[in-house]
């Protein structure tokens, strides 16, 4: 069984998947023994620049405050 997540600004109005909730996602699925966790998309991994649109958040960065790879780092600690 596998657990992948949209972070950041999901796609759904109101939604978003913070690295808090990464955090206490890969705790339940180191927990549970899961097999797989993994984010989509990898490359949103990042914060969007200062100019990026709404549709950016979806496509290219999280739309989130965070350092580069902080996702990756939140659902393995």
């Amino acid at each position: 069984m596998a657990l992948t997540s949209m972070i950041g600004v999901n796609d759904v109005a109101g939604e978003t998947f913070t690295l808090p909730d990464a955090a206490q996602v890969g705790t339940f699925a180191e927990g549970e023994g899961m097999g797989w966790v993994s984010r989509w998309s990898a490359f949103r991994d990042q914060e969007c620049g200062a100019d990026a649109s709404a549709q950016d958040a979806l496509t290219t960065c999280s739309g989130v405050r965070q350092a580069r790879g902080a996702f990756a780092k939140a659902f393995s600690q």
